[in-house]
């Protein structure tokens, strides 16, 4: 955010947020990485980050048995 403090703290903060939204959207294995630039005459840093999401995770073939108490193309639809 804009005029905030910048501290390894955030910086930390924001890596791990990137990476649980990343993984909330089945991106389980992303590459990020980070530059920092000082500007000390104005006491800023700016953070580029660059963000490989990698592959995201698929869900294979789903097998139900018994009796789930719906038809297979709504438990589908249900679930998708």
């Amino acid at each position: 955010m804009p005029g905030t403090r910048f501290t390894q703290a955030k910086l930390s903060q924001a890596l791990e947020q990137m990476r649980r939204t990343l993984a909330d959207n089945g991106f389980n294995a992303p590459s990020i990485t980070y530059t920092l630039t000082e500007h000390k005459e104005d006491q800023l840093v700016d953070v580029a980050f660059q963000v490989v999401s990698g592959p995201q995770a698929r869900v294979g073939a789903v097998a139900v048995t018994g009796d789930p108490g719906m038809s297979a193309e709504q438990f589908k639809r249900d679930t998708g």
